[in-house]
């Protein structure tokens, strides 16, 4: 005679609704398919406290995984968060050295182009003088690098790299190495200024002006020209007055 295994109590003892359920938790309670006809009978009641105790476990166990993927969720948050503010902090401490170094490099270039400026005014001063004569102006005595000051003498308010003297007018010669457009805009604000101020050099004298340039294209030039400068540029191994355009009129500073 076979053993068959059996429910460990009478299902047709319970109602249908019961019965359903019981059926369909044995399916999931391995341990029950163990029980045989020797083994003793739990009542529904222990069967029920069996299942909430495994509830119990089970609901234990995912609040443990859930609180441990939480922590990892946390923890995983604050270490990016780090990383974040290291990086932060890190692109704010390159970009202050670079900025301090874009600033030095500045500096720098501004005194490159400062004594490349001194340089191109040294060769200008070799034959200006003869040929401002060229054209009429009959200069003399010239005076390299003035500036012209504020009243309390603290600022700096413009400069000159040359100036060309007789009794009447005086030349101001601005000199550099490249001139562009914006250099010739500056330095017709430079002379305004420089008309204003009450100094023993150019103080009552008529001013015009000139910029000179190792480097100075045919735009620029007739830009210059047309602002009623007079344009320097080198030629060979020596600095010349560009011939002006027909009508062209030096603009004067009174």
């Amino acid at each position: 005679m076979s053993t068959q295994t059996v429910l460990p109590f009478q299902v047709q003892n319970y109602d249908r609704k019961q019965q359903s359920v019981i059926k369909v938790l044995l399916l999931f309670l391995p341990f029950i398919h163990s029980f045989t006809l020797e083994t003793e009978v739990p009542t529904f009641e222990q069967f029920m406290l069996s299942l909430q105790a495994m509830e119990e476990k089970f609901a234990k166990q995912f609040q443990e995984r859930d609180e441990r993927y939480a922590k990892e969720q946390e923890d995983a948050k604050r270490k990016w968060e780090a990383r974040e503010e290291e990086a932060r902090l890190r692109r704010e401490a390159e970009m202050k050295d670079l900025w301090k170094s874009q600033k030095y490099m500045q500096q720098e270039v501004g005194k490159l182009g400062g004594r490349l400026g001194d340089f191109i005014a040294e060769m200008v001063r070799g034959n200006v003088v003869e040929e401002f004569r060229k054209l009429g102006y009959l200069v003399g005595s010239n005076t390299q690098k003035y500036e012209y000051w504020d009243d309390e003498r603290k600022n700096i308010l413009a400069e000159a790299d040359l100036i060309l003297l007789n009794g009447e007018v005086a030349v101001i010669v601005e000199a550099k190495l490249k001139v562009e457009t914006k250099d010739i805009a500056h330095f017709l604000k430079q002379m305004d200024v420089i008309k204003t101020r009450p100094d023993r050099i150019t103080a009552g004298l008529k001013l015009i002006a000139a910029i000179a340039g190792g480097v100075i294209g045919n735009s620029d030039i007739r830009f210059a020209q047309k602002s009623g400068l007079y344009v320097i540029r080198q030629q060979d191994d020596a600095f010349e007055i560009v011939p002006p355009p027909e009508g062209f009129k030096a603009k004067v500073w009174s």
